[in-house]
């Protein structure tokens, strides 16, 4: 039944073309709201590639001031807060940061980039295909 809780669009070959950088938008803008395990990010692109979802909070550390935090919270110093993660010019570290979340379990992982970059991530897009890991590629 997971399926109804998504407002998910429909979209016919007659409909004006759209980047699918804008079409990712459109769908984690749908599930982020359903799935609280989604998380992920971009390898600097964010306003590039559209997958920061609005509403959402960067994931980081207490200290940089930003999240949210309130009562027993704020006494947890390495507690970080949000779901969206600002992964640098580092393609390679995004997707192995994102085969080791999917490999722990609990939450899933996206990432993106432009397909251009993917080669610097070769090695670890090779490792998420071998082990079969639930990750979500978002690119163009």
């Amino acid at each position: 039944g997971w399926e109804q809780k998504f407002k998910l669009p429909t979209y016919t070959p007659a409909d004006a073309a759209q980047a699918s950088r804008r079409l990712s938008e459109i769908v984690l803008t749908a599930i982020t709201p359903v799935l609280p395990d989604l998380i992920g990010g971009s390898a600097d692109l964010t306003g590039s590639n559209l997958t920061r979802v609005k509403g959402v909070t960067d994931f980081q550390p207490p200290s940089a001031g930003l999240g949210i935090y309130t009562g027993a919270l704020r006494s947890l110093p390495q507690l970080h807060a949000g779901t969206y993660i600002r992964y640098g010019v580092r393609e390679h570290g995004m997707d192995a940061i994102a085969n080791g979340l999917a490999a722990c379990g609990g939450v899933v992982p996206f990432i993106a980039t432009f397909l251009n970059f993917v080669a610097y991530a070769a090695g670890a897009v090779r490792l998420s295909t071998l082990s079969g890991h639930q990750l979500i590629w978002v690119g163009e």
